[in-house]
C-alpha cells in the first residue's frame, strides 16, 4: 500500500485567488455605493430648493433699481479702492468700512446745445399756382359826367393782383367815357398803375378796356367805374378780372 501523496498550495497562491474573486464584486459595491449617494444629494438639493420658493419666493436682484439707479460702495481705505454693486431690495446699506457710491443707469438730459451754423440757401423753388378772380355786371348803369359810376366790383383778400377790366359803353351821343379802376371811395381817385382810357364820342357802343395792378395788405373791394354825359349807360357784359401773383416788380 502506497501511501498517499497530499499536495499543499505553494505559498500564496490562494490569496491570489481569493483576491481574483474579491475585486469584481468590490468594483460593483463602490458603484452601487457612488449611485446612491449621488441620488440621495440631488434629493437634497432639490429639496432645499423647492423649501426656498416655497418658504420666501422666489427673488430677483433688482439692479439698478424701479428709478434706474444702481447702488455700490467701494472701499474708503487704502489708494485702490474696490467697488461692488449692491441690491438694496436685500441690501439696504453698504457694508462697514465702505462709502456709497450711487449713479444713473441713464444719465440726466444734458443742456441744448449751440446753435448749429447757417446752412446754404437751397434751390428756387417752383413758382406757386395763381389765382384768377373775376366779376361780371348783371345790367346796364346810367353814368354820372362828375362822379364816377360803378359798373362792376369784385372783393379780394390782401396779396398782389393784376388787373384788368372792359366795359361797354352805349348811347353816348358824341360825348367823352372815361372809365378807371377803384380801390375804395371813389372819390379817393383811381389806384396807382392803372391807366385812364378817354375815348372820343361820335359812336354809339364802345368797349373801353381798363388795366392796372394794386398791392392789398389787407381785404378790399375794388370797383370799375366809369363817367361819360348823362345820356350815356354802362353794363351789358362788363368785366373785372384779378389775377394774384406773387410779386409785382
Amino acid at each position: 500500500m502506497q501511501p498517499q501523496t497530499r499536495h499543499w498550495p505553494r505559498p500564496g497562491a490562494r490569496s491570489r485567488r481569493a483576491q481574483a474573486l474579491h475585486t469584481p464584486l468590490k468594483r460593483s459595491l463602490q458603484q452601487r455605493l457612488r449611485m446612491a449617494t449621488s441620488r440621495y444629494a440631488t434629493g437634497i438639493a432639490v429639496g432645499v430648493i423647492a423649501g426656498a420658493v416655497v418658504g420666501t419666493g422666489v427673488s430677483w436682484a433688482a439692479v439698478p433699481d424701479s428709478s434706474g439707479i444702481i447702488h455700490g460702495c467701494y472701499d474708503s481705505k487704502g489708494t485702490v479702492h474696490a467697488l461692488k454693486v449692491i441690491d438694496t431690495a436685500s441690501t439696504a446699506t453698504c457694508p462697514g468700512g465702505y462709502t456709497a457710491l450711487n449713479w444713473n443707469q441713464t444719465g440726466p438730459q444734458g443742456p441744448q446745445g449751440a446753435p448749429g451754423a447757417v446752412g446754404q440757401a437751397g434751390p428756387q423753388g417752383p413758382a406757386g399756382a395763381s389765382h384768377a378772380y373775376q366779376a361780371t355786371s348783371t345790367g346796364a348803369v346810367s353814368l354820372s359826367s362828375t362822379t364816377p359810376t360803378t359798373v362792376v366790383s369784385l372783393t379780394l383778400t390782401p396779396g398782389d393782383y393784376l388787373l384788368s377790366g372792359i366795359v361797354n359803353v352805349n348811347d353816348i351821343g358824341g360825348e367823352q367815357a372815361e372809365c378807371s379802376v377803384y380801390n375804395g371811395p371813389q372819390e379817393a381817385g383811381p389806384i396807382s398803375g392803372v391807366s385812364l382810357f378817354t375815348l372820343e364820342g361820335g359812336a354809339d357802343e364802345v368797349d373801353v378796356p381798363v388795366t392796372g395792378y394794386v398791392v392789398l395788405g389787407a381785404p378790399s373791394t375794388i370797383t370799375l367805374g366809369c363817367t361819360s354825359g348823362t345820356s350815356a349807360l354802362a353794363g351789358y357784359g362788363s368785366s373785372l378780372t384779378a389775377i394774384e401773383v406773387g410779386a409785382i416788380n
